[in-house]
């Protein structure tokens, strides 16, 4: 059974961010996945503290801070699928987002990514503003995520003018759907 964890970078519980990714998960698990979700503001994942601990051989893929990001870490190496959903605040991801990226740097190695390799992934971008006025980050996400070596598709979730937006616009969830299909192994996004 394929194993596909989703993970937001949104502090509102009843967000769009959440919705959408938890929309994806369910649609993994429609098409026969275990699902976990991780809610990066309730489980207290700290920034890297860059102690580069990470960079000693025995923990190699394995940071050595201990808080929120060590189960989803561990989930990590064991997932056939991820979805990351990534609000932007003030002109970038928020900042349970980026912390969570920059803790991934613990997977980093001077050979490359120590990561399985054969994930599939997703990031999920959600915006107040036109499509057009963060597609850069989006694009960041799915290039950092396919350096990693997972083959990785994008959302876009724009114009969202208000906690629940995502949830008044059916082609979203649909979106997300695929995609959560898609991390399970099948069909296409």
């Amino acid at each position: 059974m394929a194993l596909v964890i989703g993970v937001s970078g949104s502090p509102r519980p009843d967000g769009n961010t959440h919705y959408l990714v938890q929309s994806a998960l369910a649609a993994a698990a429609a098409a026969g996945a275990e699902t976990r979700f991780y809610d990066l503001n309730a489980d207290a994942v700290r920034g890297c503290q860059a102690c580069m601990a990470c960079k000693e051989p025995e923990h190699r893929g394995r940071c050595a801070v201990e808080d929120g990001f060590s189960q989803i870490s561990d989930d990590l190496r064991r997932a056939d699928g991820l979805i990351l959903g990534a609000p932007v605040y003030i002109g970038y991801w928020s900042g349970q987002a980026k912390n969570f990226i920059d803790r991934l740097y613990c997977w980093r190695s001077r050979d490359g990514w120590a990561l399985p390799p054969g994930k599939r992934a997703a990031f999920v971008c959600t915006c107040g503003a036109g499509a057009e006025s963060y597609q850069g980050l989006l694009d960041q996400g799915v290039a950092m995520l396919r350096r990693m070596g997972m083959d990785a598709r994008g959302l876009m979730a724009a114009g969202l003018g208000g906690k629940d937006a995502a949830r008044q616009r059916p082609e979203l969830a649909g979106d997300a759907e695929r995609l959560g299909a898609w991390l399970a192994g099948q069909g296409n996004p």
